[in-house]
């Protein structure tokens, strides 16, 4: 019996110097997850900063210029695309900038011609309904909205 309490005491080991390596991973990953939240959260505030100063001088200039030449029109659809580009650039070229994923959200928007959830966004892009792909269309339709992409109407449609 001797032998078969050595070798399970091997595995042991064996077992215990995996799980050492893994929560080393662990707290390396963890590490290297806050320094990149950090900086997430340093261009946040950042962008943010940018676009209080960037709206500012657009209210500056429209004061002196008149009314904006983009109308805002209202859409049918929830979230409605808005045109955030350069005055000379080409709203096609503007949209080509984009992630494909970001587009196919904004064409099944256009499409929708109502208002939509998220998880209806998810079925009819077909990515499935599970709780983490609909929280993933949400990030994603927050930061178009944040980017200028689309306004947000009623909340939860």
């Amino acid at each position: 019996m001797g032998s078969l309490l050595e070798v399970l005491q091997a595995r042991e080991q064996a077992a215990q110097m995996r799980a050492d390596g893994i929560r080393e991973q662990i707290a390396a990953l963890t590490q290297q997850l806050g320094e990149a939240e950090r900086e997430l959260e340093r261009l946040r505030i950042g962008r943010a900063v940018v676009a209080e100063v960037l709206a500012e001088q657009d209210t500056t200039m429209e004061s002196a210029a008149g009314p904006s030449a983009v109308p805002v029109v209202q859409a049918a659809s929830r979230w409605a695309m808005v045109p955030v580009f350069a005055p000379n650039a080409d709203p096609a070229e503007a949209l080509a900038g984009l992630p494909q994923p970001y587009r196919d959200v904004l064409e099944a928007i256009d499409d929708a011609g109502e208002p939509l959830r998220s998880v209806d966004l998810c079925r009819s892009l077909g990515l499935g309904v599970q709780a983490r792909v609909t929280e993933a269309m949400r990030g994603k339709l927050n930061r178009l909205v944040e980017r200028g992409w689309c306004v947000s109407g009623e909340p939860g449609r």
